[in-house]
Formats: structure tokens, C-alpha cells, sequence
């Protein structure tokens, strides 16, 4: 289990508010994954995609690649 403390949830907190929200309104979060997902390597993008919008499991998607399902979750987890 990873615990984060105050500042560095602070922090992130504010590089997301600097970098990614316009005018501060918060509507502007899909252009803010898409530029995340952007300077992703394409098969960590794959893994992604594959997870989240194709709604594939752990299993399918280690069908897909050469890794276990428990690769597959670590590699999720370091994204």
C-alpha cells in the first residue's frame, strides 16, 4: 500500500492546476488525460487503452503482451 503524505498531494494538486485546468473551471480534464496519455510510450499507452477503454481484464490483456497478470497489474500500477 503506498501512502502519500499532504505535501506531496499539495504538490500534485498544483501542477495539475497549473498545467492542465483553464481558468481554473475543471472541465478541461479530458485534454489534460489526453496530453498525459500523449507523452505516454505507445505500449504503456496500449495498456491503458486496453484496461480502461476497452474494458479487457488483467487475463486478456497478458494474452496480448508477454506478461503475467501480475506484470500486467504492476506495469498498470507504475503508469
Amino acid at each position: 500500500r503506498t501512502t502519500v503524505t499532504e505535501s506531496a498531494l499539495q504538490i500534485a494538486e498544483d501542477v495539475w492546476s497549473r498545467d492542465f485546468l483553464r481558468s481554473g473551471d475543471g472541465f478541461d480534464f479530458i485534454h489534460a488525460l489526453q496530453r498525459c496519455l500523449e507523452r505516454l510510450t505507445e505500449s504503456k499507452r496500449n495498456l491503458i487503452h486496453w484496461r480502461y477503454r476497452d474494458a479487457k481484464s488483467r487475463e486478456q490483456i497478458a494474452q496480448l503482451t508477454q506478461l503475467t497478470e501480475d506484470g500486467i497489474k504492476t506495469a498498470l500500477r507504475r503508469i
